[in-house]
Order: C-alpha cells, then sequence, then structure tokens
C-alpha cells in the first residue's frame, strides 16, 4: 500500500510479503495481509498479539498451507478470507489449532 493509505490507518499492519509476518508488532490492532502472499506451503501462525482486533487475508494468501495457528489473541473480533485463503493441500492432512481466544 502507498504512504497516503498507510497515515490513515496507522494501526493497520500491511503485509505484501510473506517473511514481513516475524515483523508484527504486539501493539497491532489490524492485519491486512494482501492476496498471494505466503503461497509456498509455509505455516501460517498469528500468536501472542494482545491488541489485535482484525485480521484480513486477500484471495489465495497462504493458500496452499498445511499448519494453521491462532493462539493466544485475546481480543480478536473479526477474520475475514477472501477466497482461497487459507485453504490447505488437498493432498494432505490440513491442521487447524485455536487456543486462548475470545
Amino acid at each position: 500500500p502507498s504512504e497516503h493509505l498507510q497515515s490513515l490507518h496507522p494501526s493497520v499492519f500491511w503485509i505484501s510479503k510473506s517473511n514481513q509476518m516475524k515483523q508484527i508488532s504486539k501493539s497491532i490492532e489490524s492485519i491486512v495481509i494482501q492476496g498471494d502472499v505466503g503461497n509456498d506451503k509455509i505455516p501460517f501462525k498469528l500468536s501472542n498479539l494482545p491488541s489485535l482486533i482484525t485480521l484480513e487475508m486477500g484471495h489465495d494468501a497462504f493458500e496452499y498451507c498445511h499448519s494453521i495457528v491462532f493462539e493466544n489473541l485475546t481480543q480478536l473480533k473479526s477474520i475475514i478470507l477472501e477466497w482461497g485463503a487459507l485453504e490447505g493441500d488437498a493432498r494432505e492432512s490440513n491442521e487447524l489449532i485455536m487456543r486462548n481466544l475470545p
């Protein structure tokens, strides 16, 4: 996203590459993961984010991951998944772990 868009929504962490997942701050209230991020079967994990309220994932974000973890997200209210996000792998077992959510 442009700097202008980011300035309008400073509490939103915008992710356009999967390696940015490591940079998420504990004070972030919203995360937007753009479409087609993380399509290389890497695991998806969001944990220990006490301020996170919303997560939005674009089309095909983390499409082929087969391990998904949501843990210790005590303020989480909303997860919005566009088509194909966290779809999993049809040829392997898929795992969804959800712990300590509201």
